[in-house]
């Protein structure tokens, strides 16, 4: 199965967002995508699905499946245009928040996305505390928005993630009128088991209308302002907004799933499969709960995830295919 990595939102390389692309012939399990984006362990991992004359388009972090994600989409465009589709200019996606498009404009790709409807909500001790810095405002959709003072205090933040934790709105952002652009943002989601988004589509679909509104202009150029760093040349219209960026190519690979081997071992593949093999991760150690298996065929190299971490592994010495796990790893 081909795994692409791609920097979204980027003028070069290790720039912008990078986001892994699965292009499938049939959905995998949702158990096994999630294993593959916790194994890839960026900020999203895009499954697309060709039905008719459109994609299926899903998104995943490291921690959950997401309902919306700019990046993702930026980068499954850009690897369809690129080697599926070399022909087309447009390319349609039904997903989860809807149908979504995305145009090929000159060395750019314009997605067409929902705004989020925005509430004031009050600003709290709780967001000081969280961010290091007492928000001017603060706005509710999806995501908990907090605009600063200005674009020194963005940049300088340094919120406390388990302080995130406790706030209202699944992502939070922080954002301020920038001076060499309208408005720059940064983005934390640690309830995704991502400490900070490079760069975030979704959440410009909360910040665009409301900088559109404060600016009264309809077409704005942002820049997250992260340490990869990212621009978004970005239009509000209406209940929509349009969000374009400039894509990378960072990687190409094939990615290999195993399956368990005989004798409560776990054997790597030999070969990569017609299709993908799906497997049922297995709980080897019930004291550390649910252990899923982790393995790299071609480095014969297996390991259990557990609550996040994993445990160390070694080659059985009588069987160069089979894995053992070093049973005295804590869990």
């Amino acid at each position: 199965m081909k795994c692409y990595v791609v920097d979204a939102f980027a003028a070069h390389l290790f720039e912008g967002n990078p986001a892994a692309v699965c292009v499938l012939d049939t959905w995998l399990s949702e158990e096994v995508m999630q294993l593959i984006a916790v194994e890839n362990n960026l900020s999203e991992t895009a499954f697309a699905v060709k039905n008719a004359g459109s994609y299926g388009l899903r998104w995943l972090t490291p921690g959950s499946e997401i309902d919306l994600c700019g990046h993702a989409t930026l980068a499954t465009a850009y690897v369809l245009m690129r080697f599926y589709e070399p022909n087309a200019g447009e390319i349609s996606f039904q997903t989860k928040s809807g149908g979504l498009n995305v145009k090929r404009s000159g060395d750019r790709f314009e997605m067409d996305f929902p705004a989020y409807a925005l509430s004031p909500v009050p600003v709290t001790e709780a967001m000081t505390a969280a961010l290091g810095v007492r928000p001017l405002e603060a706005w509710m959709g999806r995501d908990l928005v907090c605009v600063l003072a200005d674009e020194r205090q963005v940049c300088d933040a340094a919120p406390n993630p388990e302080l995130l934790l406790g706030l209202d709105g699944l992502l939070t952002h922080i954002t301020a009128r920038g001076s060499q652009y309208d408005c720059v943002s940064r983005t934390f989601a640690p309830k995704l088991h991502v400490a900070e988004d490079p760069v975030c589509g979704s959440g410009h679909c909360h910040m665009v209308p409301l900088w559109a509104d404060k600016l009264r202009k309809t077409d704005l150029i942002a820049r997250q302002a992260s340490k990869r760093g990212g621009t978004l040349y970005c239009r509000s219209v209406g209940d929509r907004v349009k969000l374009a960026g400039k894509a990378v190519l960072y990687s190409e690979a094939n990615l290999f799933l195993c399956s368990p081997g005989p004798a409560g071992a776990f054997s790597p593949a030999q070969a990569p499969a017609s299709k993908p093999e799906n497997f049922t991760a297995a709980s080897l150690k019930p004291e550390c709960g649910k252990l899923s298996l982790k393995c790299e065929p071609t480095a014969l190299k297996c390991c259990v995830v557990t609550n996040g971490r994993q445990p160390a592994c070694r080659l059985d010495p009588n069987n160069n295919n089979h894995l053992l796990l070093q049973r005295e790893h804590p869990c």
